[in-house]
């Protein structure tokens, strides 16, 4: 287990490091794609399109390791979780290809270092409780349906990561869609070990299980969506009717609610003191009732399409040159 360990923890470094060497280039929405197409032809050895397979030398060489020493134990465990575990090698590159697009070396130590714990700690039980090894399941048709499994999670990941590079919207969507997709064909479509009645019914409560939560997650994304839907209007909303406050008889400006805004866009000091104390930055200026109650509603937001609109009439001599500045515009906030 030590060796398993070490080879996995090294490798997560490795992948970090180099990784972190790329820097922002990762970022590139190239670099999300073609890891999420590797991802996707890492998957497909989980169904048997292809297998990955040390070259049988270096089997050969791991068979016959001198194992009754402490060192060729380990060495037999630096090289067990790579060269000796076809099964999971699509598994552990696509995780370290996760790992260098991270960047980050401590990542790649904890996730590689929690992955080899996973493997490694069924072989110390086992070595602890010998007697157990007469009484697990032999392998059979049960472990195809296990790395199917596992070729739905890595297509459902690189899918995902494809899809951050060419549609970001839609990257999001990925998860509800695996759970219900995934479950189905899982639950219900894949036919291995059916003749086994309780390893079907586990199939049959996982991949309807799955589909149960792909719907919930898609009603709670899809009332998320509803609701900052209607958010984004009602600010558009109150954004307008400030606007329209500000705006007089379809020309200008009022010229005191003008000075302010154009101040206010020059001074980002006096900008922040419009949003945080309104009443102290709207002291001394000739404004009405519904101007001032409108300029203490801004948030930085309509204050930008305040801004906008008014160089947009200045441009066109709304109000034909400079505006003389109020006796307020020397006070001290």
């Amino acid at each position: 287990m030590l060796g398993i360990c070490v080879m996995y923890s090294v490798l997560g470094v490795a992948a970090g490091l180099t990784g972190g060497l790329f820097g922002s280039a990762l970022q590139n929405p190239f670099v999300s794609i073609g890891l999420g197409v590797l991802l996707v032809a890492l998957s497909l050895s989980m169904f048997g399109v292809y297998e990955m397979q040390a070259p049988a030398w270096v089997l050969d060489r791991a068979a016959v390791a001198n194992t009754g020493s402490v060192v060729g134990i380990f060495l037999s465990g630096l090289a067990v979780g790579v060269i000796a575990a076809p099964c999971v090698g699509p598994f552990v590159l696509a995780v370290l290809a996760i790992i260098a697009q991270r960047g980050s070396a401590l990542f790649g130590l904890q996730t590689m270092f929690t992955l080899s714990l996973g493997l490694g700690l069924p072989y110390l039980f086992l070595a602890a409780f010998s007697n157990l090894l007469q009484r697990l399941p032999r392998s059979g048709e049960w472990m195809e349906w296990v790395k199917k499994f596992f070729g739905v999670l890595l297509a459902s990941l690189g899918l995902r990561f494809a899809l951050l590079g060419v549609a970001p919207a839609l990257a999001e969507w990925v998860l509800p869609a695996a759970l219900m997709l995934g479950g189905l064909y899982l639950g219900f479509m894949e036919k291995s070990a059916n003749e086994h009645g309780r390893f079907r019914l586990m199939k049959r409560v996982a991949g309807a299980a799955g589909v149960i939560a792909g719907v919930a997650l898609v009603v709670q994304m899809t009332s998320a969506h509803h609701r900052a839907l209607v958010a984004r209007r009602a600010r558009r909303i109150v954004r307008g009717k400030q606007i329209a406050i500000l705006l007089r008889d379809g020309r200008s400006l009022h010229a005191g609610a003008a000075l302010v805004v154009r101040r206010a866009a020059a001074e980002v000091e006096f900008r922040a003191v419009l949003f945080a104390d309104p009443a102290a930055a709207l002291a001394g200026y000739d404004l009405s009732a519904a101007e001032r109650a409108a300029l203490t509603g801004l948030t930085a937001e309509s204050f930008d399409a305040l801004a906008g609109e008014l160089e947009a009439r200045m441009s066109k001599s709304a109000f034909g040159g400079e505006i003389p500045e109020p006796a307020a515009r020397g006070q001290s906030l």
